[in-house]
């Protein structure tokens, strides 16, 4: 997954008030100014002006987990991997139970091969919002970077039961499917992507597979 992807997965999360975490604390009025000017910035491709909304975030309360949390993912996608993972672990010492702290540092592991410290932070992060359905399918795109398609399976398989229009995992299960030679299996979920799906780029990418499969 593309960071800029990612990163905008996260953002989404973290604006899902059943995984937010909030603790009520009313600096967190006084920042929001900043958070919605970052999250403008970003759509418009400012991700530089966005931090700086982030940094003025964090000194009116620098323990704002939900800041800390959206500065890691925006310091990732600038690839600053040393200053994003002290933003999740700091915003993980604040609040062991903030579900998209997990899910952010373990796509960061992700990017950086570290699959096995990735897949305990998509675990820990499913144990803490099991209906988040990105944490199952980012499990599942570890599980199958180690080459474990059994397991990457079931846990794509449980990402789309939550949520039936995330057609990542449809394709990434096609993915793992043709890896154990189950290609009647794959067909299934690439000719459902390519059917179901609106987004041109995993259209394609269905299609592109459809075809290498029917050769």
């Amino acid at each position: 997954m593309r960071a800029l992807t990612w990163a905008a997965c996260l953002l989404a999360l973290i604006a899902t008030g059943c995984v937010t975490g909030r603790g009520g604390d009313p600096r967190e009025t006084a920042i929001e100014k900043h958070l919605m000017a970052a999250t403008q910035k970003q759509k418009v491709g400012d991700q530089i002006g966005a931090l700086r909304e982030l940094d003025q975030a964090l000194q009116i309360h620098p323990d704002s987990v939900q800041t800390l949390v959206r500065r890691g993912a925006l310091r990732a996608e600038l690839k600053e991997p040393e200053g994003a993972a002290e933003d999740f672990n700091r915003a993980i010492s604040i609040n062991p139970s903030y579900p998209t702290a997990y899910f952010g540092r373990g796509v960061m592991r992700l990017q950086q091969k570290q699959e096995a410290a990735a897949i305990e932070d998509f675990t820990r992060c499913t144990e803490l919002a099991p209906g988040l359905a990105e944490g199952y399918l980012m499990r599942g795109k570890a599980l199958a970077q180690q080459g474990e398609f059994r397991k990457a399976i079931a846990d794509f398989s449980e990402a789309v039961r939550i949520d039936a229009k995330l057609f990542r995992g449809y394709l990434w299960r096609a993915y793992a499917f043709m890896a154990l030679n189950e290609n009647d299996r794959a067909m299934a979920d690439l000719r459902y992507v390519r059917d179901q799906c609106k987004d041109p780029v995993l259209v394609k990418l269905a299609r592109d597979c459809i075809h290498n499969l029917s050769l």
